[in-house]
């Protein structure tokens, strides 16, 4: 009867083991498809603000360029108007 009994036990034990691990697989699998999806969204969002951060750089560079030569253009035209002024006064 102790022989059984220990049988039994081990059996028991075998099969809770197996059951576990097999739980723990069908977890695992559960888990394997919204990590690799959660890793692609990652991985395209990291892409999708590498290009906005390009994007916006060279956006600012463009509107400091348009001012930069804006401001020179209004410099340009107040020294013109300078200058004419000067050689008005300079003539009479």
């Amino acid at each position: 009867m102790e022989t059984n009994t220990k049988e039994s036990l081990e059996g028991i034990d075998q099969k809770m083991k197996q059951a576990w691990s097999s739980y723990e697989n069908e977890v695992a699998k559960l888990n394997e498809e919204p990590a690799q999806s959660f890793m692609n969204l990652f991985e395209q969002w990291n892409l999708d603000f590498q290009n906005f951060r390009e994007k916006h750089g060279k956006s600012n560079e463009k509107k400091n360029d348009n001012l930069l030569l804006g401001t020179q253009n209004e410099l340009k035209e107040e020294m013109n108007k300078l200058r004419r002024k000067i050689m008005k006064e300079f003539v009479n």
